[in-house]
This record gives C-alpha cells, sequence and structure tokens, in this order.
C-alpha cells in the first residue's frame, strides 16, 4: 500500500488523496514586487502610476501558499488576465513546495 506525507504525518493513498487534492488553496500570480517606503504610500492618490522594474514581457510568479510552484506569462483570455505557463517544477518539487514553511 503506498502513502503520501501529511502535515501530522503519513495518510492512506486513494480516497484519502482524493479528499486532499479537493482542498481549495489560495493561488496568486505575482507580477511585479518593489519596496516602497510609507511616505509614498500615503502620497497615493487616484490615478497614481506605480512603477515596477519588472518588463511587462518577463516572467510572472505563480504562488500557492506564498511558495512558487510555476512560472509564466501574462496572457488575455477574452476579458479577463491570464498566466500560460512556461516553467514548472516536478510534481514532488511542487508538493514540497506546499508543505509547511521551516
Amino acid at each position: 500500500m503506498s502513502t503520501i506525507q501529511a502535515v501530522g504525518g503519513a495518510v492512506n493513498a486513494g480516497s484519502n488523496l482524493d479528499h486532499v487534492l479537493q482542498i481549495e488553496v489560495c493561488v496568486r500570480a505575482i507580477l511585479a514586487e518593489e519596496d516602497m517606503d510609507i511616505s509614498s504610500i500615503l502620497a497615493f492618490a487616484q490615478g497614481t502610476i506605480v512603477e515596477f522594474e519588472k518588463g511587462f514581457d518577463q516572467e510572472i510568479e505563480l504562488h500557492v501558499s506564498g511558495r512558487t510552484v510555476a512560472k509564466g506569462y501574462a496572457v488575455k483570455v477574452g476579458e479577463n488576465f491570464g498566466l500560460r505557463i512556461s516553467s514548472i517544477p516536478s510534481v514532488e518539487d511542487r508538493i514540497s513546495a506546499l508543505g509547511p514553511h521551516g
């Protein structure tokens, strides 16, 4: 019988794995990040443009629980924003990234 490692110990594969795979998590596409001082943030007004050093054609990181699980490029899907994944770690590395921060 195979098992998977989960928070709190091992669980049986099969129906328990099916339940684990149904857990919803927050997924974020990180376009860019910038350190700013508080006075700059307090000066924001409607219409303010915040410029980032990252180019519009550079890879975007896809984060789950604060951990990078893939990278890709912004695409337009109808009227929505999407992410075309260009690189993704192995299943084992993605599972490891979703584990406890340590």
